[in-house]
């Protein structure tokens, strides 16, 4: 088992994993997780999303590409180049 099974929504992981590989725009609560908006997250999420927290915050640290989370600006880069799939047409293109 794994720690981040301890996120009973599995939907979480799909949007995280989604939006770092395609830039796909998330919802309020976990835009805001992403952005580092810790007033945000805790006003938007939900009791069960309340409770996964510091799991959701370990698997946006441990396992997400650092340029896809931390500030609003870096999430809107990331949402700009289309999350990884973006940076790899540019890296095949010989543009960043």
């Amino acid at each position: 088992m794994d720690e981040y099974s301890k996120i009973k929504d599995e939907g979480i992981v799909e949007f995280l994993d989604e939006y770092a590989n395609t830039g796909e725009p998330l919802g309020g609560f976990l835009h805001a997780c992403v952005a580092n908006d810790f007033v945000g997250a805790i006003c938007q999420a939900s009791l069960e999303n309340m409770a996964n927290l510091l799991a959701i915050a370990q698997y946006i640290y441990n396992r997400m590409p650092s340029e896809c989370w931390g500030s609003a600006a870096k999430v809107t880069d990331w949402e700009q180049h289309n999350g990884l799939a973006g940076l790899n047409d540019d890296a095949l293109n010989g543009r960043r």
